[in-house]
């Protein structure tokens, strides 16, 4: 991860499309670091044009590279708007007048809140790895895992110890090793259906958007939630590279996962040689029964 950038938002409904104002850009290879830059950063709501219409934004987006890793409502989250109505103003002329004044009430008001912002993040940040932990523990494919001998006690207690260190910046040792494991099991476990899901509501967006159903407004939150949780464990919870220290937990999946590739292919071997072994059986069958009815034959010749 090289960076990141903070976008703000809104609907533009001319053209049924999301204007777009990039707001600031953050360098670092780890998400505390942006983080740490974004918190010095002063944030405001800002207005977007589109179409010749201007408008405050209604959502901040972070994105680290093309994907999209938060995305937060600014109404659902405390920030407020000095004044809503001013597209609904009936003098232009007064409208662009006041506009730099609104403008300039709005930077002095998130002068005082940017940092609420960049707290609320981390947060959720920390928030969703809960989730993600208690989603391994839980998954039937964890529990399939613990079956052909994964240990989910040091797994459970490498979390625990994890999370407690979290805060304090993540140290090279078993911990970052945990998360590595993790996200990597993540990944693999959980997001086909994540992206199932993810890719059936988009498509029920694109279809219905413009009505905004309440399938959509009740379960694209949700969604966006889980999306957003696995992106961070790709993004966020994986060092490019492996650093020294405690590389148990870390060698048992690698280990765990060369057994089940093993058996994978076991497994089709035996598919094959079952297949070979009905067709097989198939023509010694056919050679009997063609025995059988030639033993008839010379019987009724006989008689």
């Amino acid at each position: 991860m090289t960076g990141a950038r903070l976008i703000a938002t809104r609907f533009c409904s001319e053209c049924n499309k999301n204007a777009k104002v990039n707001l600031a850009q953050f360098l670092g290879s780890t998400m505390e670091e942006i983080i740490k830059q974004a918190k010095e950063t002063e944030l405001y709501v800002p207005s977007v044009h589109c179409c010749g219409q201007e408008a405050l934004a209604t959502h901040f987006e972070l994105f680290v590279g093309k994907q999209i890793v938060f995305l937060m409502k600014i109404q659902n989250k405390g920030f407020q708007f000095f004044d809503q109505t001013i597209d609904e103003k009936d003098d232009e002329q007064s409208r662009k007048k006041d506009f730099p004044t609104l403008m300039q009430e709005q930077d002095d008001h998130w002068k005082h809140r940017s940092t609420r912002f960049w707290d609320g993040f981390y947060h959720f940040c920390q928030k969703q790895w809960d989730g993600v932990l208690e989603e391994m523990v839980n998954h039937e494919i964890a529990i399939g895992l613990a079956a052909v001998g994964f240990d989910f006690d040091e797994l459970e207690g490498l979390s625990q110890a994890s999370m407690l260190q979290f805060a304090k910046d993540l140290p090279q040792d078993e911990h970052q090793i945990f998360f590595v494991a993790a996200n990597k099991f993540l990944v693999n476990t959980l997001q086909h259906d994540l992206c199932k899901s993810w890719n059936s509501v988009k498509k029920y967006q694109k279809e219905y958007g413009k009505t905004r159903t309440n399938y959509i407004l009740l379960h694209i939150p949700l969604i966006e939630e889980f999306e957003a949780m696995r992106l961070q464990a790709v993004t966020m919870l994986v060092p490019e590279t492996i650093k020294t220290g405690s590389k148990v937990l870390f060698r048992k999946i690698q280990n765990l996962e060369s057994e089940l590739s093993g058996k994978r292919v076991a497994i089709s071997n035996l598919r094959d040689q079952l297949v070979y072994e009905r067709q097989e059986k198939d023509n010694l069958e056919e050679k009997l029964n063609r025995a059988n009815r030639e033993i008839r034959r010379l019987r009724q010749e006989r008689n």
